[in-house]
């Protein structure tokens, strides 16, 4: 074959290349969906964030996002794969000052990674080749910043590419077709803002967005009233969070759902050791009280004022809110914060503050909220104890709720909290909480390594929220508000920070109730309020315990097994010895039994002798080294006598593991 008719053949067939490579527009993009979603399966790669295409020069392009919105709605509806919002995307990178393009460094591209918590990032870029556009792209892995994969496919130019061919910002494009947005169902979200400070005023214009991991996120401002609807594609549920920005007020964060509700926002706190606590809660029970106790004073309905404290606001008629505002915490004093259902005064057994009030707290220092906390379901009782402040200034996070129903009685039993060595049985995290709390700490490093403080704080918040002892996220959350200048913040988390050294995570984590099942030796019944079964000793309830069957040995040789559904791997126990309650009988810890020495059974046959010391504090045993088991076995072989009765008492028994 001579030269001219081999470059003949040759023309031919790189046209027909061109030719067969070249798409029509949304056929080019699920092609690139294909190709990047076959590749993130290949390298195992199972969320992606795709950032706006660029041209080469990094000018952002109408095409360039319009072409991002696209490969998430492709992307998405393949299984096992997961997406990043472009609106939340955009959130971010605005908070960094960062551009949503490819044009970031490798570290950048590491640290963005960790933020959003994925594992790839698509870039790319778009060029205008005259009747056709190139799209090239990138996978990058977040971890190493090294290309995973690249697609290339070549676009024909139709009218509708050539429109979108603009710089962003200069034309609005309509896609025609494109209905998957207009076809969403819609839902009214309507929540009402008001002053934490100051009876029934309406907070105007403010600002209340809600987001969902997903979606874009949806805003709307405040009324004269207060009053904001909201419109959005998802429905208010606990995967809502909700967010209320207003200039001279605490921004506040809750999550979902809140449609009907009322929120009370703070105005800033300006002295440094003051804060102030919010309670707001819905259309019932119509009366919850907030409670503070502190030495020599009980801040309520009943008394609004005392040592460098008061009570701003007393709502009787539902939705809140109440707020206490500690003007100046005093040092080495402790307070216990806590809820009455005051609707249900005397009516023991009421589980209506748990189930159907939606009550959340939210403490403020600052211009910052620092703490929230909603309340706990399915349980019993008229109080719940929300929190301490121990007296280095340190939150440390209760949550329980107790069957105390006369509001004459809340007093007695916070006061029992503040006059002991600790505030009762400590939050211990589950294996997958502890993990969750790494990873959004990592992410609020990464963030403020960005520059983000506020991102950062949102991310060590998300963190405590998780595991409310994990240290390292106090650590980063003083970090970020020092970046942020917040004096008052700074000090608050790192008062936490230290305060968290003395929780040992080698120690494990604790068992969860709905793997265990306890029997004992004996149980004496029940006695007025009182109960004495053995799931008293999981309740996290000091106002609770196990007692056995009254004997002239006063409880010696009793024993209390804890059995598994399935073999763990134990590493220790906590305890709250005796009866760690004081109500009008007196303090029960001293008028009944408590265990002296007590020998522990395993199931593989061995045993370990442990000793108390006579102190109403949480005791901590660990084993030498972790051993399998089925279940343990705590037999008691001495005990200390009690003031006034010859009842064997223990109010907490929780056993830690590896899972």
């Amino acid at each position: 074959m001579n030269r001219v008719l081999k470059s003949a053949v040759i023309i031919v067939l790189l046209s027909s290349l061109c030719t067969a490579a070249e798409y029509r527009l949304q056929d080019g993009i699920v092609e690139i969906a294909n190709q990047i979603s076959r590749s993130m399966k290949n390298k195992n790669a199972k969320s992606v964030a795709i950032l706006d295409f660029t041209e080469l020069s990094g000018a952002k392009l109408l095409f360039g996002g319009y072409l991002s919105e696209k490969l998430i709605f492709e992307i998405f509806r393949i299984e096992g794969l997961k997406v990043i919002e472009r609106n939340k995307l955009n959130e971010v990178l605005r908070e960094l000052t960062l551009q949503n393009t490819g044009m970031m460094d490798g570290n950048s591209i590491k640290e963005l990674g960790r933020i959003l918590g994925v594992d790839a990032l698509l870039i790319g870029t778009i060029t205008d080749m005259g009747t056709s556009v190139d799209i090239n792209g990138r996978l990058v892995n977040t971890q190493s910043a090294e290309i995973l994969a690249v697609t290339s496919i070549m676009l024909k130019k139709d009218d509708q590419l050539a429109l979108m061919m603009k710089p962003q910002g200069t034309a609005v494009v309509s896609t025609a077709g494109d209905s998957t947005a207009s076809a969403q169902k819609k839902y009214d979200i309507t929540v009402r803002v008001l002053s934490a400070t100051i009876k029934d005023k309406a907070v105007a214009d403010a600002e209340v967005t809600l987001q969902k991991e997903g979606q874009p996120s949806v805003a709307a401002r405040t009324d004269a009233e207060g009053k904001a609807v909201v419109r959005s594609a998802f429905p208010d549920d606990g995967s809502v969070s909700l967010i209320i920005k207003k200039e001279g007020y605490s921004t506040l964060t809750a999550k979902g759902p809140c449609t009907g509700m009322s929120y009370a926002v703070s105005e800033i706190l300006l002295q440094m050791d003051a804060f102030r606590v919010v309670l707001s809660w819905g259309a019932e029970p119509n009366d919850l009280d907030l409670h503070v106790v502190y030495p020599n004073n009980h801040i309520n309905f009943n008394k609004k004022t005392g040592s460098d404290a008061f009570l701003d606001v007393d709502d009787t008629s539902s939705f809140g809110p109440e707020t206490i505002t500690i003007q100046r915490r005093r040092q080495g004093e402790k307070y216990v914060f806590a809820v009455h259902n005051y609707s249900a005064n005397g009516s023991y057994g009421n589980r209506k503050l748990s189930d159907v009030s939606k009550a959340k707290v939210f403490v403020y220092v600052g211009q910052s909220l620092i703490r929230s906390y909603s309340v706990p379901a399915n349980q019993k009782g008229g109080l719940w104890v929300v929190f301490a402040v121990d007296g280095n200034g340190a939150i440390n996070d209760i949550g329980n709720i107790v069957d105390i129903a006369e509001s004459s009685r809340v007093e007695s039993y916070l006061r029992q909290l503040i006059e002991r060595a600790d505030f009762g049985v400590a939050r211990r995290a589950t294996a997958a909480e502890s993990d969750d709390a790494k990873s959004f700490t990592d992410r609020g490093a990464s963030a403020l390594n960005l520059g983000g403080g506020e991102l950062a704080v949102s991310f060590f918040q998300k963190a405590i929220e998780r595991d409310p002892n994990f240290g390292p996220a106090y650590e980063g959350l003083a970090r970020a508000y020092e970046k942020l200048n917040r004096s008052a913040e700074v000090m608050w988390a790192r008062r936490k920070a230290s305060e968290l050294t003395r929780f040992v995570p080698a120690n494990g984590f604790r068992i969860a109730n709905a793997g265990v099942a306890l029997t004992a030796s004996s149980s004496m019944g029940n006695w007025k309020q009182y109960t004495f079964t053995p799931d008293n000793l999981i309740d996290d309830n000091l106002w609770t315990s196990w007692q056995p069957v009254t004997k002239p040995a006063g409880g010696e040789k009793e024993w209390i097994k804890m059995s598994f559904k399935k073999e763990k791997t134990v590493t220790g126990f906590e305890f709250s010895n005796g009866f760690r309650r004081i109500d009008d009988l007196g303090d029960l810890y001293t008028m009944n039994n408590r265990i002296k020495t007590a020998l522990i059974q395993f199931s593989d046959g061995s045993e370990m002798p442990i000793t108390f010391n006579d102190t109403p504090t949480e005791s901590t045993f660990m084993l030498p080294s972790p051993k399998k088991c089925t279940w343990v076995k705590l037999t008691v072989n001495s005990i200390y006598k009690g003031t006034k009765w010859n009842d064997l008492a223990l109010s907490e028994f929780h056993v830690l593991g590896q899972e």
